[in-house]
């Protein structure tokens, strides 16, 4: 008995830990239809609720620590207790969905859909309630695949929250009963995402074709590291990776180049230093937009005057900022640009404060580029 809780507490560990887009995309699709419904079984045959709360937080604990350990790429320490206590708190939910996990709540249907009702409102209520932390719902396991998270159009990634938690409760249910009909329900409501995702994504993939009011985006995902987690030397070995970085972009568009583009997208703070800090020698980003897109794409970049480059006035020598390199590419594909940089505001008193912000440049006409 006791062996196979443990064969079953494992298997349904690695199956949810796993089954996310960014890890095993196939894995939450398993997880989806019966993933945590292999953890309910331990879970409906333990006695007491006490165990059963202890069990489920444990368990969905340790789930966190693998679906949440992006944060601790976070340069700094203080993050751990932070990590550790988010973890915790999500775990403490699944908790106490735990304790609801009778034979008597899972022979009414009614029960069951109340309690991923009840799952469905803990997620909600972070965004709220528990310190808006807005990550991580369960029905990310439905979104490792093009069709299944087509669902999402109909009900949001808590609708599919509510899905998987219905679908692995009448697995359960599926499992206690050992007969056709819950079987039965169980495979149509599990399947259901996909019969609806397929044909939905069939009739949109038609109008999408047909539609001349589509757009054409270039997406780019840099990948680069944090930056914060490097250790250099000094400033201008600091300045010269990010240039570097600057450069890798230009490398993965230039291929776009000549093709129809009506948005270019970059990510999330994408670089360091604020938007209009003048960090780059003029000469280095010239150089790099003529290497990747030839001596013509010189006419495309920007004027040559604040907030866009800035001379030295102790010598010849011109400095550009963040927006220069971002303005460079808007103009040479003609489309705008959207990227996420650091931007500042100055109070009356001349206090600066700092945040992330969206910068959505558009392309320069060619009489503004003289």
């Amino acid at each position: 008995m006791y062996y196979k809780s443990a064969i079953l507490i494992v298997l349904s560990f690695f199956l949810v830990a796993f089954g996310q887009p960014a890890y095993l995309p196939y894995f939450g699709l398993i997880s989806a239809a019966f993933g945590f419904a292999l953890f309910f079984i331990p879970v409906l045959e333990s006695v007491g609720k006490k165990k059963k709360f202890w069990l489920g937080t444990g368990w969905f604990f340790a789930v966190q620590l693998v679906q949440l350990s992006w944060f601790i790429s976070h340069p700094y320490s203080y993050i751990y207790p932070v990590y550790f206590l988010v973890c915790f708190a999500m775990a403490v939910q699944f908790g106490f969905i735990c304790t609801l996990i009778t034979y008597e709540n899972i022979s009414s249907v009614i029960k069951v859909i109340a309690i991923a009702s009840c799952w469905v409102l803990m997620e909600w209520i972070r965004l709220f309630l528990l310190s808006g932390f807005s990550f991580n719902p369960i029905g990310l396991a439905l979104t490792g695949s093009v069709y299944t998270m087509q669902s999402a159009g109909l009900f949001g990634i808590y609708g599919l929250s509510f899905w998987i938690m219905v679908v692995n409760l009448f697995a359960l249910r599926a499992y206690v009963y050992q007969s056709g009909m819950p079987f039965c329900i169980w495979g149509i409501l599990a399947l259901a995402p996909y019969i609806f995702g397929i044909a939905h994504y069939q009739i949109r993939a038609k109008e999408l074709l047909s539609n001349p009011g589509t757009i054409e985006a270039i997406l780019v995902q840099t990948a680069f590291p944090i930056e914060e987690t490097l250790h250099f030397r000094n400033r201008d070995e600091f300045v010269l990776y990010v240039t570097d970085e600057w450069k890798k972009i230009l490398g993965l568009i230039k291929k776009q180049k000549g093709k129809k583009t009506d948005l270019i997208v970059l990510p999330e703070f994408v670089v360091p230093f604020g938007t209009y800090t003048f960090m780059y020698p003029l000469d280095v980003a010239k150089e790099a937009f003529e290497k990747n897109f030839g001596p013509e794409s010189l006419q495309f970049l920007p004027p040559e005057i604040f907030p866009m480059v800035k001379k030295n006035p102790d010598s010849s020598s011109s400095w550009v900022s963040n927006a220069y390199w971002a303005q460079g590419i808007a103009n040479i594909f003609d489309a705008p640009i959207l990227l996420g940089l650091e931007d500042v505001d100055e109070d009356e008193s001349g206090e600066r404060k700092y945040y992330s912000s969206a910068i959505f440049l558009k392309p320069q006409k060619k009489e503004c580029r003289r």
